[in-house]
């Protein structure tokens, strides 16, 4: 199930105009980060990098179109939030970005964040001070046959493909672990739990990020609107329809 994050609010309801709050949502690459995504996008408080037209609205996609791909350059946060805010919408009280690599770097940029303050593109918007959250999602290993790139490593090696699952569950309990150390814990979510009982994602979404407001796990992005060409959002129908027209039993016992 998803980790419960107790009485945690990551956010408050009423935002004060001069702060932002940025959420970064933690998955592994090709573990459902863009339905994760999809949901939130349904929230008109919260602002994506989608309009820079980058493969799957994906920050660290925007960093490397700029010259700063290597690993440690994402330690600069002034540098990449300044870069963020020329796709931001700005006057949105919750800032998104999807962190599907590199994330060894996350209590880094963290505690430099909460150190230097927004960057002078933000402060000459009227922001004065970022909070940070986090937004964790793990894919069960028996879910393997939902993902065609999953289902031929399987079929390659399957030792190669539960070792490398396992590793990378390692790393999201290491970081789940560092920011609860912190005083502020992540919301953990089941990518099962995501797809076959979004009601409870929802209402846990709504309990650790106040801002964000009521989302809709049955939201499609629009086109022109939420998502760009250049995004290659391939998106048909929302994360809760996706879940009814799959029977778990059928495709992952």
């Amino acid at each position: 199930n998803s980790l419960e994050h107790k009485d945690y609010a990551a956010c408050k309801a009423e935002m004060d105009p001069e702060v932002r709050t940025f959420l970064r949502i933690v998955v592994q690459a090709g573990h459902g980060s863009t339905a994760l995504e999809s949901i939130l996008m349904s929230s008109p408080k919260i602002a994506t990098l989608c309009s820079s037209e980058m493969w799957q609205c994906e920050g660290h996609k925007l960093l490397e179109s700029m010259g700063h791909g290597l690993a440690e350059d994402e330690i600069d946060t002034d540098f990449m939030l300044s870069t963020y805010s020329k796709f931001w919408d700005l006057d949105r009280s919750v800032l998104l970005d999807k962190k599907t690599k590199n994330m060894e770097h996350l209590d880094q940029q963290d505690a430099l964040l909460l150190k230097t303050g927004p960057p002078a593109a933000m402060r000459q918007h009227g922001i004065k001070r970022i909070e940070t959250a986090y937004v964790i999602m793990y894919k069960p290993l028996c879910l393997w046959p939902m993902s065609s790139d999953l289902q031929e490593l399987v079929r390659s090696n399957a030792e190669s493909y539960v070792r490398s699952e396992l590793k990378r569950v390692v790393e999201l309990a290491d970081i789940h672990k560092y920011f609860t150390s912190q005083g502020k814990p992540p919301m953990v979510v089941n990518y099962a739990d995501m797809v076959w009982n979004p009601d409870y994602i929802q209402r846990e979404l709504r309990k650790y990020l106040p801002c964000v407001g009521e989302v809709d796990t049955d939201y499609t992005p629009v086109l022109g609107k939420d998502v760009f060409p250049g995004n290659n959002m391939k998106i048909s129908t929302g994360v809760k329809t996706y879940g009814l027209s799959s029977n778990p039993w059928d495709c992952c016992r």
